[in-house]
């Protein structure tokens, strides 16, 4: 037990004092999916979300200088940034051993700024209000190989941009994500895995290696970690009851463009990420309707402005660290569904 504590809280520290989004961490990230749909199962999981409609808040935050560029007093005072994110799950195929199911997500984020900085004022007011939206289409699979081990595999086609609508398919949003993961449960209370993550989108492509650990080391606490991604302390308080402590990365890159008060036309990729110290209550309200709550701490690495196309000029800054809130309420059927 102590030895997985102390693994959890050095993660959490080397990651919130971080400075700089490692390279080989994926601009665009979508949350692994917990691998609990299929047999061989590990006692007390992580609940398994068929659907998921969420509200997430972050803290007041300034943009500030980083790197070559050079911002001047006054900063762009950003009052709170805020996301809608619905998604839902369909089982095509349902059997033992063997699973296949299809996805729908959306989510709608929104920069609120107060006051704009002197430096790049066209572009950072037209990010003020703008839907920043991320439509995804998914599919996943889960094999079981024998009684202890399995293989999934996920592959997601997203687009992600100033969107008008909840399926604007166009190209130039366009990205992709396939995960390939294979999973060993050595006992009841404890499996790893490894696996891989490919991402490719408007600006490039991301090979990214992942492992896997979850145990069950006392009766009511748990770790289940994928790393370097995200690693969580759980505490079991009762079966509808479940209290965590641990950080996770988080990332989106979004194709944006207008014309500016020249009629010149403006293209830009523009990304952000973090790493989040996180506290989540996990609460059981019916049978299959679940509840989260989520509160923390991010840290937020450079966000940047990268250009598309040749007069639209490369910007990035530093969005100061804040606090986050995030509420959910999620469908969980009962472990006997995918059985």
């Amino acid at each position: 037990m102590r030895i997985d504590i102390i693994l959890v809280l050095t993660f959490i520290a080397l990651q919130l004092s971080a400075q700089q989004k490692p390279d080989f961490l994926p601009d665009q990230f979508q949350e692994i999916e917990k691998l609990s749909y299929c047999q061989p199962r590990l006692q007390k999981r992580t609940k398994t979300r068929l659907a998921e409609f969420s509200y997430n808040i972050i803290g007041r935050s300034e943009f500030e200088s980083e790197k070559t560029t050079s911002l001047s007093e006054p900063l762009t005072d950003i009052t709170s940034r805020r996301a809608l994110f619905f998604q839902a799950k369909i089982p095509f195929i349902n059997k033992p051993g063997f699973k296949l199911l299809g996805s729908y997500a959306y989510k709608n984020e929104q920069y609120k700024i107060k006051s704009v900085g002197a430096e790049f004022t066209e572009t950072i007011n037209y990010l003020n209000n703008l839907d920043l939206r991320t439509v995804g289409f998914g599919v996943q699979l889960i094999k079981s190989i024998n009684e202890k081990s399995y293989f999934t595999a996920k592959f997601r086609k997203g687009f992600s941009g100033d969107l008008n609508g909840l399926f604007d398919l166009e190209n130039k949003y366009s990205s992709f994500q396939l995960i390939g993961f294979y999973g060993y449960q050595f006992s009841e209370v404890r499996e790893a895995g490894i696996g891989l993550i490919y991402t490719q989108d408007f600006v490039d492509d991301q090979w990214l290696p992942v492992l896997m650990y979850n145990h069950n080391f006392a009766p009511q606490w748990g770790i289940e970690a994928v790393l370097p991604l995200s690693i969580y302390l759980k505490s079991y308080r009762d079966e509808k009851t479940m209290v965590s402590i641990g950080a996770e990365y988080s990332g989106n890159i979004f194709n944006i463009a207008y014309t500016d008060l020249s009629n010149v036309f403006q293209n830009y990729a523009f990304d952000h990420a973090a790493i989040a110290g996180t506290i989540l209550i996990e609460k059981q309200l019916a049978p299959w309707i679940w509840f989260y709550s989520k509160i923390g701490f991010q840290t937020n690495f450079s966000a940047t402005f990268m250009p598309l196309n040749e007069n639209t000029t490369f910007f990035e800054v530093d969005q100061t660290d804040t606090p986050f809130f995030k509420l959910s309420l999620f469908i969980s059927p009962p472990d006997q569904f995918f059985k």
